[in-house]
Parts: structure tokens; sequence; C-alpha cells
């Protein structure tokens, strides 16, 4: 069988933790309050402190994740990806 190649390719693409700043700024969430609405998407704890070093950058989020906040803030996950990574 031949391998199915993805529609879009996170490889070379970095996350970019202001974005989802932004997105809790704008919508006035405690780290807190969407680590309660995030687990609830994902079906399992998700500590506050892990969502604190997603948006403070010192994480990169698994793709779960950020398809979690893609969801709670109904934006796509291309939206937490910056760019193309410069070598």
């Amino acid at each position: 069988m031949k391998k199915k190649t993805p529609i879009i390719s996170y490889r070379r693409r970095k996350y970019d933790p202001a974005r989802l700043q932004h997105l809790l700024d704008s919508e006035g969430l405690s780290y807190h309050k969407l680590a309660k609405i995030v687990s609830s998407a994902l079906g399992s704890n998700v500590q506050y402190i892990t969502v604190r070093r997603h948006v403070r950058g010192e994480q990169d989020p698994h793709i779960k994740y950020i398809a979690a906040y893609a969801d709670v803030f109904a934006v796509p996950v291309d939206y937490f990806f910056g760019g193309i990574l410069e070598y």
C-alpha cells in the first residue's frame, strides 16, 4: 500500500505562542479556565501549568493540544503556526 501524504505538513512550521496569548487576552480567560475547557475537549486532565507553558512559549504543544485550542477559540489550526522555519 502507498503511504498517504498529509494534506498539511507541520514539520517545518513553527508554533507561535503569541497568537495563543492574544486569544486568551481577547477572551479574558485565565490559564485555569482554559485548562478546564481543554480538559473536557480532550477527555483527560490538563493542568494549568501545561497551558501556561504553551502560552509563554516554554514548551511547544502537541498537535492534539493545538487542535483543542483551535476548537475552543473557533480558529483554524494554521492560526497557531507563524510560518516556515529558516535554516
